[in-house]
């Protein structure tokens, strides 16, 4: 497993794995700085140990804290739960770039956003591939907004294989745009 707690500036993984860790693949927390994370060529799984963790990427902003998280050419798979979880709370912004990856056999929503209080969360979601085997209750993306948080969320040119179409599911204060602004 990687923990990264108040990165600064911009940090790049190339071609990295991240597969059956303990407690979860990746988790980031950040509180006061201004980064941006970019996972380039990375596979997040967990095939031996799927209830492991709630999801193979985890991301939570708080107080003043920016992050910007790019999952590109990305390749996520066997996690009970979601794929990609970030949250956003009290005055953080964040934005969430997934594009050209890969998802497969998730118990969940492939990315779960949530955000509350002041935050701000954008998330871009475009050109990636995500193979279903039942579509009952499940979601490509699912939004929380609480109290003033707005998220914008941008959904676009993504392929869904077997079991239909997952939809994106909005809670609360969020919106749904394209493009974002």
């Amino acid at each position: 497993a990687l923990l990264i707690d108040e990165a600064r500036g911009l940090i790049t993984f190339t071609r990295c794995s991240f597969i059956d860790g303990s407690g979860g693949g990746v988790a980031v927390e950040q509180r006061f700085n201004k980064a941006r994370l970019t996972f380039d060529g990375c596979e997040f799984a967990s095939p031996q140990r799927p209830l492991a963790a709630g999801s193979l990427l985890r991301a939570h902003v708080g107080g003043s804290g920016r992050l910007e998280l790019e999952l590109l050419n990305a390749r996520l798979h066997d996690s009970a739960q979601s794929g990609v979880t970030v949250s956003a709370t009290d005055s953080s912004t964040l934005a969430l770039t997934l594009r050209d990856s890969y998802f497969e056999r998730l118990g969940s929503a492939a990315v779960d956003v949530t955000a509350s209080q002041s935050a701000k969360a954008t998330v871009l979601i475009t050109g990636n591939h995500v193979i279903v085997r039942a579509v009952v209750d499940k979601a490509l993306l699912t939004v929380h907004g609480a109290d003033t948080a707005t998220v914008c969320a941008d959904v676009s040119a993504n392929e869904i294989i077997g079991g239909g179409n997952p939809q994106v599911r909005i809670d609360g204060t969020a919106t749904a745009s394209s493009p974002c602004r």
